[in-house]
């Protein structure tokens, strides 16, 4: 195995404090895009700009979400190693609730 393609501790940092935000911020913003532009349009034409929000969204946080698993897979346990493991526990949670709420979102609309 070539020594260079393990990141040193610096670079993991740095991919840390891009790849936290990149992962956490879409996904939070994905369950409000989609219910104020698909289920209570306010703007014209809601479908299709939801579409393209969506993948743009879900894009990043999947980006997000390989960064973090490269931060995981490059080391021993260590500090960023528990803060990137900490910050995928988060995406977790806001999968979960995200679910939870579209669910009860579509209940309510239901008639």
């Amino acid at each position: 195995m070539d020594s260079s393609a393990i990141l040193t501790w610096q670079q993991r940092l740095r991919i840390l404090r891009f790849a936290a935000p990149m992962a956490l911020f879409p996904a939070l913003a994905i369950l409000p895009s989609v219910i104020y532009l698909v289920f209570l349009p306010v703007v014209a034409h809601g479908g299709p700009l939801a579409l393209v929000v969506t993948l743009v969204l879900g894009l990043a946080s999947a980006r997000g979400v390989i960064l973090l698993i490269r931060i995981m897979l490059d080391a021993s346990f260590d500090l960023i190693t528990a803060m990137a493991s900490a910050v995928l526990m988060v995406m977790v949670f806001v999968g979960f609730y995200t679910g939870l709420f579209m669910a009860a979102f579509l209940v309510q609309l239901r008639p």
